[in-house]
């Protein structure tokens, strides 16, 4: 789920913004930051729901990423994420969308981050 959150965090940045895409790891939870607005006709309520059309931003390198196996085909991002994350009894991803950037955060599982587990 974070290589494909990563993959997603890199193929659809706005390359033409000179911010840069930043990935923080925390006790609790991994911030995927892209710089850029949701591409035309994306929503957040969209993204969320995990059922957003293919938008590719970067073809190329998505294209790439996946040829490379970095990511999933077209289109099935969004829902490897949401299903790994279940898979693994962690919280689904929390995204956070506006004009400038978007924002995944993928939570770690409850009890790994009250260190009830190693």
């Amino acid at each position: 789920m974070e290589q494909e959150a990563l993959g997603n965090v890199l193929a659809h940045r706005d390359y033409c913004l000179p911010d840069p895409t930043r990935i923080t790891v925390f006790a609790d939870r991994i911030e995927f930051h892209s710089p850029g607005a949701l591409p035309t006709g994306s929503t957040l309520a969209g993204l969320r729901r995990g059922d957003l059309a293919p938008r590719w931003r970067n073809q190329t390198l998505a294209w790439v990423f996946m040829k490379l196996g970095l990511a999933q085909g077209e289109g099935q991002g969004l829902a490897t994420i949401r299903e790994q994350m279940r898979l693994a009894g962690r919280p689904q991803p929390r995204y956070i969308a506006d004009e400038v950037s978007v924002t995944c955060t993928l939570r770690a599982h409850p009890l790994t981050s009250k260190g009830a587990l190693p």
